[in-house]
């Protein structure tokens, strides 16, 4: 119990710290993405349906995507393709030598560290969003939006359904890092809390000019990657795959919102009633 309530503690204090510099000032891109959903909003529509409406048309592009891909969009791929590829050749390697040195303090950390890649993650964006939400702070709640949103589609399904489609078996099963059966309930690769924790540090990144709290999140990131690995649950290639799914999908969740709230053109008319005058006013805003 006095452990649990250690981490606890620090988890709320490190969240504090998150919220401040996000609430104060976010990045141009986070402060654009803010005014364009307050801007939406207005006239009684519900965030919840906002949300909504966005992520069904997220989905939809990203559906579509594959048939649009640029060069450089096939040269990340490809960069990708070829780190999963690198790690996975020293797979045995990296997972013989982190659990030679393996301890019963480490294994302690590492256990600590995991809500960061589960529940953890999802409560904090929770927090961020209701504080944004009662305070009254737009960057707050864009980023944990976008958090959600990146989250749901990273971890909720790109991931899960490679894990069926591969079929990878996991390090304790005993048959080595070769070893793959499609949708045979062997879901080692990628790593959904990798792609969880990945996914919202990308975001969070992505909505703040603080490099500490982007040197934060990357690094909370990185301790989840290794705790997977540490706890022999995932093999090293498992976590680079889905710490790039995660990273990737937050960076270009941030980036399609930023050019919708850039492009997003809006017409306001106002009467002006004026002792013996009556006259109208108009406003354009982008």
């Amino acid at each position: 119990m006095t452990r649990t309530y250690r981490v606890t503690c620090a988890a709320m204090l490190g969240l504090a710290m998150v919220i401040s510099p996000l609430a104060s000032a976010g990045s141009p891109a986070s402060r654009a993405i803010a005014g364009h959903r307050s801007l939406m909003s207005r006239g009684g529509s519900a965030g919840h349906e906002s949300f909504a409406s966005r992520l069904r048309a997220d989905l939809a592009d990203l559906l579509r995507r594959p048939a649009h891909m640029s060069t450089r969009d096939w040269e990340h791929l490809g960069l990708g393709l070829v780190a999963v590829g690198a790690a996975s050749s020293l797979d045995t390697q990296i997972r013989s030598r982190v659990q030679r040195h393996r301890t019963s303090r480490s294994e302690g950390f590492a256990n600590d560290i995991r809500p960061a890649g589960e529940w953890g993650a999802l409560a904090a964006l929770g927090v961020t969003w209701i504080v944004g939400r009662v305070g009254n702070h737009p960057n707050l709640r864009a980023t944990a939006e976008d958090g959600f949103e990146a989250s749901i589609i990273a971890a909720g399904l790109i991931t899960p359904a490679l894990k069926v489609v591969v079929g990878r078996f996991r390090p304790p099963e005993g048959v080595g890092a070769g070893h793959f059966s499609p949708v045979s309930g062997h879901h080692s690769f990628p790593s959904g809390e990798a792609t969880e924790a990945f996914a919202v540090a990308s975001v969070v990144a992505a909505h703040t000019n603080s490099r500490w709290l982007q040197g934060a999140a990357w690094g909370l990131a990185g301790l989840v990657g290794w705790e997977r690995i540490e706890l022999d649950r995932h093999w090293a290639s498992d976590v680079v795959a889905g710490a790039l799914i995660g990273a990737e999908v937050g960076r270009w969740v941030v980036a399609r919102h930023r050019r919708a709230a850039s492009s997003e053109v809006s017409v306001v008319i106002l009467p002006v009633v004026a002792p013996g005058t009556l006259a109208v006013s108009g406003a354009v805003m982008w």
